[in-house]
């Protein structure tokens, strides 16, 4: 069974959704393009409910120096630091994520042993897009035994959680994000105009590019065989073999969706090859002879996601 509402915020607001199934859900999971301390500070008192009862609950908010909040980015990491149940992670706007995407998703999961709720919508998790916004969201109630729209959902939300544009900030990021962040709120315009604020933006993308992520991207497992071995170079069979076995043993099939995956794991090899004109080039490997390959300098030293 199910049931379909559409909501308003004038009609009902998300909110009141959302503290619900704070309180009654097992797992949580929520995507959003923008995130601010006004929409946490909604719905605290069920949060902290929540993670009392050792509720699983999971955020992925876009991060770019328009909208999101860094107080909500520090909130973040406060609850995180208190319970060991809560996680949250940050996709780079589209001038510093790994494949040029705008992010703007609005997702809400929720689900318990026999409750499957999903929202999709307009509304970001802020104060007024969870309560006075003029909004309009979707809201899917399921069971166990039939829940289409939830797994739908679900799906994209894992799509967003295993890009390679996903990063988990560390205190010096949000450090940095929080002065910038405050300058731009400061002096608006003129700030993001100013080299001083470019500059300091530039920073936080190469700096983010080096924090850990949800799972290594594909040229970072061939990187790791690489180096797991004495030898010089590498047939590509056995660089085939090894990534097939590995997204497999770590549950990856839905993040390297690929009709012919050997021919992906070309073309990252072909991409970050020495020699090639591809703009993205990390220069990773050397093509020694047909059909064989070794690491590069780069590829020697590299650590990123």
């Amino acid at each position: 069974m199910s049931k379909i509402q559409i909501l308003s915020n004038t009609n009902f607001q998300l909110e009141k959704v959302i503290k619900n199934e704070l309180i009654e859900a097992d797992t949580v999971r929520i995507a959003v393009a923008f995130l601010k301390k006004t929409g946490l500070d909604l719905v605290k008192k069920q949060l902290d409910f929540a993670l009392s009862q050792k509720t699983n609950i999971e955020f992925i908010v876009g991060l770019d120096f328009k909208t999101t909040d860094y107080k909500a980015l520090n909130e973040l990491e406060k609850i995180k630091q208190k319970n060991e149940t809560f996680k949250y992670y940050c996709f780079g706007d589209k001038a510093d994520n790994y494949n040029s995407l705008i992010f703007h998703p609005k997702i809400y999961l929720f689900n318990s042993k026999n409750k499957y709720i999903s929202v999709v919508g307009s509304s970001n998790f802020t104060g007024g897009g969870l309560s006075t916004n003029f909004e309009v969201n979707t809201v899917f109630q399921e069971t166990n035994k039939s829940y289409q729209y939830f797994s739908q959902l679900e799906a994209i939300y894992k799509e967003i959680k295993f890009q390679d544009s996903i990063f988990i900030p560390n205190n010096d990021y949000l450090d940095r994000y929080s002065l910038t962040r405050k300058e731009i709120e400061e002096f608006g315009k003129k700030a993001l105009e100013s080299n001083t604020i470019k500059d300091e933006i530039r920073i936080l993308q190469k700096q983010s590019l080096d924090l850990e992520g949800t799972i290594p991207s594909l040229k970072k497992i061939i990187i790791e065989f690489m180096k797991s071995n004495l030898s010089n170079k590498f047939n590509i069979k056995d660089i085939y073999v090894y990534c097939e076995k590995y997204i497999i043993k770590h549950n990856l099939q839905y993040k390297f969706q690929s009709k012919d995956f050997r021919a992906t794991i070309r073309g990252e090899l072909n991409k970050h090859e020495l020699e090639s004109k591809h703009k993205d080039n990390m220069q990773l490997f050397k093509r020694v002879n047909k059909g064989f390959y070794s690491l590069s300098a780069n590829g020697l030293i590299y650590e990123k996601r």
